[in-house]
């Protein structure tokens, strides 16, 4: 079955706004307008700059970037440090702007790195060229959300539990397994952006994908409506 949801979601969510927008649009006419300032745009990372102190800018569902697989990171590229570096900055930022988000993968700022960085209250925490090495016969279903586009919450199926190597900035290997639910899927969401995959690719069932402000007002329905 070939999955294109994302093209449902431009026409489903141009209803609710109550105008037409053609599949050609630019990004940032699909959804709501990014409220980061944008200026002139660094062609190496995709990352906007302003004249003042540099903004990390989050792709918008739409943007062709986003379907990119990612290339391996060479820890020895000069650039490495500052692709990190704008990682962590776009996902504290994205937090205090929105109230959650978790982690970051590389490609969500046009960064073409296997990069994903983490902060689950214990500090910030880097990947490199992190994969997926087991993963249980057990799936659960959960409404998940991403910085693409943050107005939306979409059904998806995940393993229960993955085990997960990588290495981190040193070039140390790390090989953490049996991971928790609620890392596991974390994982599984920012894994699917290093290969192009977004989390409406991978809506589950009808009605699967919803307005956060729809799910918000009634959240006790929308729990039944999933494993978790």
């Amino acid at each position: 079955m070939t999955r294109q949801p994302w093209r449902g979601v431009t026409r489903f969510f141009s209803r609710a706004a109550g105008r037409r927008i053609e599949r050609r649009s630019r990004p940032r006419d699909v959804l709501a307008r990014s409220r980061h300032p944008l200026g002139r745009r660094d062609t190496s990372f995709g990352v906007a700059t302003c004249d003042g102190p540099r903004v990390s800018a989050i792709l918008r569902l739409g943007d062709p970037r986003l379907r990119a697989i990612a290339r391996p990171v060479d820890l020895a590229a000069p650039e490495f440090p500052e692709a990190v570096a704008r990682l962590h900055r776009a996902l504290a930022d994205f937090r205090a702007e929105h109230g959650f988000g978790r982690a970051i993968a590389a490609p969500q700022l046009g960064i073409d790195l296997r990069l994903v960085a983490m902060n689950l209250g214990d500090g910030p925490r880097t990947l490199v060229n992190p994969e997926i090495v087991r993963h249980s016969d057990e799936t659960f279903t959960l409404w998940d959300d991403c910085m693409c586009f943050p107005e939306l919450l979409v059904r998806v199926r995940r393993w229960t539990s993955i085990s997960i190597k990588s290495l981190d900035e040193e070039g140390r290997l790390h090989l953490r397994e049996r991971l928790p639910r609620n890392e596991s899927e974390l994982l599984q969401h920012e894994l699917d952006h290093l290969d192009g995959v977004l989390a409406v690719d991978r809506a589950d069932g009808p009605d699967a994908i919803v307005t956060r402000v729809d799910h918000d007002r009634e959240p006790g329905r929308y729990a039944t409506m999933v494993d978790r």
